[in-house]
């Protein structure tokens, strides 16, 4: 109507009024009502459920875990995050300071040489840190590469 009168308008300003102007699809008035659900669900389960359990929690079982992954986005919901997230470029100050206290109590006990020393682990996340990698071939200790759950030593 605009344009018939000489005033031009962008081309996404006609299509977002088109959009308002349209009756909403089914997927559209589908989402609404899990949205109402979802909200229900995560708020009776104090703010803790994520995706999967508001799924299983729902009335609604029926919507695809996507369709309530996508939801959650759009209403800003998050469930609980369990845990550590793991770093793979730093090392915990902790595994650092628990290897520098065992050069230093065999400093004190006039151990310097530690060729042959082979440190021993958990597999945990302290071999993924670079540092901790440099600071065990400072000390002259090697890593164990014993595989995870074997009983017998390296050789």
């Amino acid at each position: 109507m605009l344009t018939e009168h000489g005033c031009p308008i962008a081309q996404t300003t006609y299509y977002a009024a088109l959009a308002r102007a349209r009756t909403p699809s089914a997927r559209e008035r589908r989402d609404e009502v899990l949205k109402v659900e979802i909200g229900r669900v995560y708020g009776e389960n104090y703010r803790l459920y994520g995706a999967r359990k508001v799924r299983l929690g729902s009335t609604a079982r029926a919507s695809r875990s996507l369709a309530v992954e996508r939801l959650m986005s759009e209403l800003g919901l998050l469930g609980a995050r369990r845990g550590r997230r793991v770093r793979t470029t730093t090392a915990d100050p902790l595994e650092l300071d628990a290897l520098e206290q065992a050069v230093w109590t065999r400093h004190q006990a006039g151990i310097v040489e530690f060729d042959g020393l082979i440190h021993h682990n958990d597999a945990g996340s302290q071999y993924t840190s670079i540092a901790f990698a440099e600071r065990l071939a400072e000390a002259c200790a090697a890593p164990s590469d014993t595989p995870t759950a074997t009983l017998w030593p390296n050789r």
